[in-house]
């Protein structure tokens, strides 16, 4: 790596510490500004602007660090069960715990995800790379890995908006929930032969 390049890699991860430290305040991410942000990570704003052009940018940024943690931990554990229920519950309980310890934060990840311009290419690719590592590891439960791999990531995504909109009081009752999807699917699977 350059020298150019390790610089780059420690001012993103600068913004991406202090957002995270500011986003956990009192005030959360909706009282925190960008000149804040930073300010915390000991660069001027318009450097901040070249690595992230608005506050939701940075969040989007926050959350893609922690997710890709949880994701990484989420396929580790998946490898430790011997059920496909209890393999898709060790992969997304993770990535639950996340979204569960700032939902407010979390909503806006979430929305941006949907509704962002150049932020959800990105986002998309990183999805679609996840999406096609589950269906890897569900080619020994099932004839058809993608389609139950996209059907596992429908029933992540309703768990999730529920878990968004405050219905499960902790991630203990989302997993609940979504292993009760996830079984339910998993009846519909046929090994492969």
């Amino acid at each position: 790596m350059s020298l150019r390049e390790r610089r780059k890699t420690e001012t993103r991860q600068a913004i991406v510490r202090a957002a995270t430290a500011l986003f956990a305040r009192p005030q959360g991410y909706a009282g925190t500004t960008t000149r804040e942000i930073a300010e915390a990570a000991g660069i001027a704003t318009g450097t901040l602007f070249n690595y992230a052009p608005t506050k939701r940018d940075v969040a989007v940024m926050v959350w893609q660090d922690q997710l890709s943690v949880a994701v990484v931990e989420g396929f580790a554990a998946m490898s430790e069960h011997e059920t496909p229920a209890d393999a898709l519950v060790a992969l997304w309980t993770p990535v639950f715990a996340v979204y569960a310890s700032d939902l407010a934060l979390g909503r806006v990840f979430l929305t941006s995800v949907m509704f962002a311009g150049d932020v959800q290419a990105d986002l998309q690719r990183f999805t679609d790379r996840f999406i096609a590592d589950v269906a890897v590891r569900l080619a020994v439960w099932s004839d058809n890995p993608m389609t139950a791999a996209l059907n596992a990531f429908g029933a992540y995504y309703l768990t999730l908006t529920t878990l968004l909109s405050g219905r499960f009081p902790n991630v203990d009752h989302a997993a609940v929930f979504f292993r009760v999807m996830v079984q339910e699917q998993v009846a519909g699977w046929t090994a492969p032969s």
